[in-house]
């Protein structure tokens, strides 16, 4: 009985935190750093210097519900440990400086490039909700910016020479992150104007914003199906291309936000299996 209290306790307590980084998104940012390491041809024993950009994004995700704690109370997102007070601010803080510290270690070993290249990230990170979430499209592009980052970062491990699938899959990545973030960002359009931010969807309107990011998304789609002579890539692109679409239809039509997200992100997912499919 006691056993099984402790398990309870742990679990419950790993899940808080678990939620609190979006603990998803860095194991995506650490598959798109494998993927390129695959499409580079190196040892895949490189792969765990994506545990780098890894750690950093789940440090970034928990800086931002710490400086955007009240606007999320005013969405009332009570799915947040912070604005439930599962997870204190001070542990927070603590966290982000302690993961911060960790990726910027590893960093260290990619070499010069590539440990430049996530210095920067992890210091514009620090402004990302005070300065650029509040600036029309800015915000936006920093937050696609981090989702196709992984992919150069792959790359000047070894060198500045950009490899041509490197450079396809920043720009897919990029792309429909993008869009992606324009219509999440509509979403939170009610809280963000009570904290006089300026997000895009409130100076070009909710509608046009979601039309946008959708424009963005189905660009993306069109680009992913250029390296269509890839026969372990086709298969789970399409997969992740119907999805997009399944989530751009649920958004543009039926305005269900929760769907858009689930279903785009279970596409980026299985877009980054297809990515590191890849080279074979």
């Amino acid at each position: 009985m006691i056993k099984f209290l402790i398990l309870f306790l742990f679990t419950s307590l790993v899940n808080k935190w678990l939620r609190l980084c979006r603990f998803e998104h860095s194991i995506i940012v650490f598959l798109a750093v494998t993927a390129g390491i695959l499409i580079l041809e190196k040892p895949l024993t490189y792969a765990l210097l994506g545990l780098s950009p890894a750690f950093l994004t789940a440090a970034v995700f928990i800086l931002n519900d710490y400086f955007d704690i009240e606007t999320d109370k005013k969405n009332k997102r009570f799915d947040r440990p912070l604005v439930s007070g599962e997870i204190s601010r001070k542990n927070a803080l603590i966290a982000v400086f302690i993961l911060y510290a960790i990726s910027l270690l590893i960093g260290f070993y990619a070499g010069f490039y590539a440990f430049i290249f996530i210095l920067l990230f992890a210091f514009l990170s620090v402004f990302y909700t005070p300065v650029f979430k509040k600036t029309p499209i800015i915000g936006n592009v920093f937050v696609a910016l981090t989702m196709s980052a992984p992919f150069l970062f792959a790359n000047l491990i070894f060198s500045l020479n950009v490899n041509f699938y490197i450079s396809l899959l920043f720009w897919i990545s990029f792309t429909v992150g993008f869009g992606r973030e324009v219509i999440q960002t509509a979403r939170d359009v009610k809280g963000d104007s009570k904290i006089k931010a300026k997000t895009l969807p409130m100076v070009i309107g909710v509608t046009n914003a979601i039309h946008l990011g959708v424009l963005f998304i189905l660009a993306a789609i069109l680009m992913s199906l250029i390296p269509f002579n890839k026969i372990f890539y086709l298969p789970l692109i399409l997969i992740c291309d119907s999805l997009l679409l399944l989530s751009v239809y649920e958004v543009e039509f039926k305005r269900n936000f929760k769907k858009f997200r689930n279903y785009s992100l279970w596409a980026m997912l299985i877009g980054i299996i297809a990515f590191l499919l890849i080279s074979f």
